[in-house]
C-alpha cells in the first residue's frame, strides 16, 4: 500500500507541474505610438514674419496634407479627396481647418474637417510629407524662415508659390510642428506711406484701397506724422475724383423690348457686368407690374452690385415705353455696363474643388451680328462666326513657360472659372472675345456673353479622363439662350 500511494502522489505532482508550465497569453491594448503633424497659422501684425507674443491665430484656414510619392523634389500635389491619383502626382492624405486659435493637427489618413480623433482612421505611416495652406482672401503669406532658421518655433514654413511647405519626414511617435504666417494685403502699402513722408510725394494711390485703412496702419508706425499723411492722401484722392467726374459719362443700358413680368414658377434671371469685373447673375423672383422696379433693384443689391457701404452701384427704372433702363449711380465711376441675355449653361454642377484629373480640350464658337451693310439690297444683317481653342491642364508644366491654364493649384469652383477665363484670353492674345465664364447660383459653370452683339455660343469639351466633367458633358456641344433673361428685355 505505501508503494501505491507513492505512485499516486508522483502522478499528481507531474500533472500539477504540466499545468504550471503552460503558456498563458494575455490580450493587450494597441500600444503603438502614433505620429502627428500640426502647428499654427498666425496673423503677423507687426510685419516681422514671426509669431510674436500678442499676435493672433488665424481661424478657419484650410490645410491639406500630402505624401511625397513621386520621388525627391518639389511638391507636385494631386486632386483633393483622391488618395491615389495614379498619374504620377503626390497623394492627398487629409484635410483640416484651423481652430479659433489658429491651431491644426493631422493624426490619420483620410482625415476630414471635423475629425477630432484618430478613431476609424489609419495612422500616418512613416514617410515624406508636405503641407499646403489655402491662402484666405485679402491675405498673403509672410516671408519664410525669417532669421535663417534660428527662429524655428515662431517663423513661417510656407515656401512654395501655392502655399506649400518643404518636404519633411514623419516617423512613428514623432510630432512634427509646421507653422504658417499671414499678413493682411493692406499692410503691404506701409512702404508707400513711408515713401510719401520721406520723399514728399506718393507716385500713385493704390487702386481700391481706401484712405482710412492706410491711416490705421500709419498710426502704428512710431514717429510718423499722421496729419501729414492724411493731408496728402486726401488731396490726391480729391484731385483724382474731380478729374474723373469732369471726364466721366455715367454708363447705362436699355432693354430692347418691353419687360414681361416673371411668373411665380419661372423667376427671371440675367447677367450684368460692370467694367472688367466678372459677370454677376441677377435673379428676380415673382413680382407684379406695380413693383417691378423695386423687385429688380432689390435683386441687383442681392447680386452684389453695392459699394463698401452697401449702397447700390447700379439702379434700374422703367422708361415711358415700358423698357428697363439699367444705369450706374452718379457717384460711381464705372466706365461700362453690359446687360447679357445670351448664356451657355452647363447641365451638371462643376467640380467643387475646381480641379481636373487629366487635360481637357475646349473649343468655343461665337456668332455675333455685324453692322448692317447699307449698300446691300435689301439691307442685310451680316454675321461673323469665330472659334477659339485652348487646353485646360491638370498639372503645372515644368521646364517651359506656362502657356495654358492649370487647375493643380485650385481649391474652389471660382478658381476653375478664373482658369477658364485665362484660357480665353490666352487663345485670343489678351481679348475676352466678348464672352466670360462664371458660376451661377446652382453651382453650374456658365458662359456669358459680355458683348451685346453676340447671338449664339457653342462649346465642345473633349475630356481625356471620362471622370472629368466640367458640367457640359464629355465631347458634347450645347447652345442655350437664357429664357429668363428675355422676360426682362
Amino acid at each position: 500500500m505505501p508503494k501505491k500511494r507513492s505512485r499516486q502522489r508522483a502522478r499528481r505532482l507531474r500533472r500539477r507541474l504540466m499545468r504550471e508550465r503552460k503558456l498563458h497569453l494575455e490580450k493587450l491594448e494597441d500600444r503603438r505610438v502614433l505620429a502627428t503633424v500640426g502647428g499654427t497659422v498666425f496673423v503677423d501684425a507687426d510685419g516681422n514674419s514671426l509669431f510674436n507674443s500678442g499676435e493672433q491665430g488665424a481661424n478657419g484656414v484650410t490645410v491639406l496634407l500630402y505624401r511625397d510619392t513621386d520621388g525627391p523634389g518639389s511638391p507636385n500635389f494631386g486632386p483633393v479627396g483622391i488618395a491615389t491619383p495614379n498619374d504620377g502626382r503626390d497623394e492627398w492624405v487629409g484635410t483640416t481647418v484651423t481652430d479659433s486659435s489658429g491651431n491644426f493637427s493631422f493624426f490619420g489618413e483620410g482625415q476630414q474637417p471635423g475629425d477630432t480623433t484618430s478613431s476609424g482612421l489609419n495612422p500616418l505611416p512613416n514617410g515624406d510629407y508636405y503641407l499646403r495652406f489655402i491662402e484666405p482672401d485679402q491675405q498673403t503669406f509672410v516671408n519664410a524662415n525669417e532669421g535663417g532658421g534660428s527662429n524655428g518655433t515662431i517663423d513661417s514654413d510656407v515656401t512654395g508659390q501655392f502655399g506649400t511647405t518643404e518636404i519633411f519626414t514623419v516617423m512613428s511617435g514623432q510630432n512634427t510642428d509646421i507653422d504658417a504666417g499671414l499678413e493682411n494685403v493692406i499692410e503691404q502699402y506701409v512702404d508707400r506711406i513711408l515713401d510719401l513722408v520721406r520723399g514728399g510725394f506718393l507716385s500713385e494711390l493704390p487702386e481700391g484701397v481706401a484712405i482710412q485703412p492706410l491711416l490705421d496702419i500709419a498710426s502704428q508706425i512710431p514717429g510718423l506724422d499722421l496729419s501729414q499723411v492724411e493731408n496728402v492722401l486726401t488731396e490726391l484722392e480729391t484731385v483724382a475724383d474731380r478729374v474723373d467726374n469732369l471726364l466721366h459719362v455715367t454708363p447705362s443700358v436699355t432693354a430692347d423690348v418691353q419687360v414681361s413680368i416673371p411668373s411665380a414658377s419661372t423667376p427671371a434671371s440675367f447677367w450684368l457686368r460692370l467694367d472688367d469685373n466678372d459677370p454677376a447673375e441677377v435673379t428676380v423672383p415673382s413680382t407684379t407690374a406695380a413693383n417691378v422696379e423695386t423687385a429688380v433693384n432689390n435683386a441687383l443689391i442681392a447680386a452684389g452690385f453695392v459699394d463698401d457701404n452697401t449702397n447700390p452701384t447700379v439702379q434700374v427704372a422703367l422708361d415711358t415705353n415700358g423698357h428697363l433702363v439699367f444705369s450706374v449711380v452718379p457717384d460711381d465711376l464705372a466706365q461700362s455696363l453690359v446687360f447679357a441675355t445670351e448664356q451657355l449653361v452647363a447641365a451638371n454642377p462643376a467640380p467643387t474643388t475646381g480641379q481636373i484629373m487629366a487635360p481637357i480640350n475646349i473649343d468655343i464658337e461665337v456668332t455675333r451680328d455685324l453692322p448692317v451693310d447699307p449698300m446691300a439690297n435689301p439691307p442685310a444683317m451680316p454675321q461673323l462666326t469665330q472659334t477659339i481653342s485652348f487646353q485646360l491642364l491638370d498639372t503645372i508644366p515644368t521646364g517651359t513657360p506656362q502657356t495654358s491654364p492649370s487647375t493643380q493649384d485650385n481649391a474652389s469652383v471660382q478658381d476653375l472659372v478664373d482658369d477658364l477665363n485665362l484660357g480665353i484670353t490666352s487663345a485670343t492674345s489678351g481679348s475676352d472675345f466678348g464672352i466670360k465664364f462664371a458660376v451661377n447660383s446652382a453651382g453650374h459653370l456658365t458662359l456669358v456673353a459680355t458683348d451685346p452683339e453676340v447671338t449664339q455660343i457653342q462649346l465642345t469639351q473633349t475630356a481625356t479622363n471620362p471622370m472629368d466633367d466640367l458640367g457640359f458633358g464629355s465631347s458634347a456641344t450645347t447652345s442655350i439662350i437664357n429664357p429668363g433673361a428675355a422676360q426682362l428685355g
